[in-house]
């Protein structure tokens, strides 16, 4: 019996092809994976940030983080230093704890101005990600918590591995629009902003990507 077998031409033509298709889905499979690694990272720190939260507001016998003393960055400092795990402290420098401001950028590759990193400490929490929370109320939103999920590892990039986070006086942790920002949001102001400031070019902001990721439970498809 004659068994037919492939020539070498077809087998040089079907690894040619197995060379090209994986040339096209490999990478955007490894930034798939890469995003879900974020983003369960971010979780995480949220998970880890909001029981804390609501740790204190019990301990102080209210649901009021105002009313509980939550009104200077010391008393941010404090909430931090004994309701979370963390395993270094860095000056305001940030050296140690995250990468230096000017290595910061969006996704549109515009540099987050130094400003937006404030003149607090960070910390090193014991899951690796790293918070810089400073005390900067705005209507009911009274902390901004700056999240590097890698600390000073790259990207270094807005929406990937960099976040930020509001805290609210009812110790409910969204995103910000303005002075009349409400936690939760709603799932309009949260793309709104992310348009204008997450994905803007010209905004130099750097609201809007948590919400979207709140908005798209908890994935990033962006």
């Amino acid at each position: 019996m004659k068994i037919k077998a492939f020539t070498l031409a077809e087998i040089l033509i079907t690894l040619a092809i197995i060379g090209i298709v994986s040339a096209l889905t490999i990478p955007t499979l490894m930034e798939n994976y890469q995003n879900r690694v974020y983003v369960t990272t971010l979780h995480k720190t949220y998970n880890d940030i909001n029981q804390a939260l609501q740790r204190f507001m019990s301990d102080k016998n209210t649901e009021d983080l105002m009313e509980a003393g939550m009104r200077n960055q010391a008393a941010v400092n404090s909430f931090i230093e004994n309701y979370l795990k963390y395993n270094k402290v860095c000056s305001s420098t940030m050296s140690g704890c995250m990468a230096a401001t000017t290595d910061y950028y969006k996704m549109s590759n515009e540099n987050i101005p130094s400003s937006t990193f404030a003149n607090t400490q960070s910390y090193i929490l014991a899951s690796g990600a790293t918070i810089r929370p400073y005390y900067n109320k705005s209507g009911d939103k009274l902390i901004n918590f700056l999240v590097d999920i890698n600390g000073v590892k790259k990207p270094n990039t807005l929406g990937r591995d960099l976040f930020i986070l509001g805290i609210y006086r009812n110790g409910l942790i969204d995103d910000y629009k303005d002075a009349d920002s409400k936690a939760p949001m709603s799932s309009a102001d949260r793309e709104s902003v992310y348009n204008s400031q997450c994905q803007g070019d010209s905004d130099t902001s750097i609201w809007g990507c948590f919400g979207k990721i709140l908005n798209d439970n908890w994935q990033m498809k962006y």
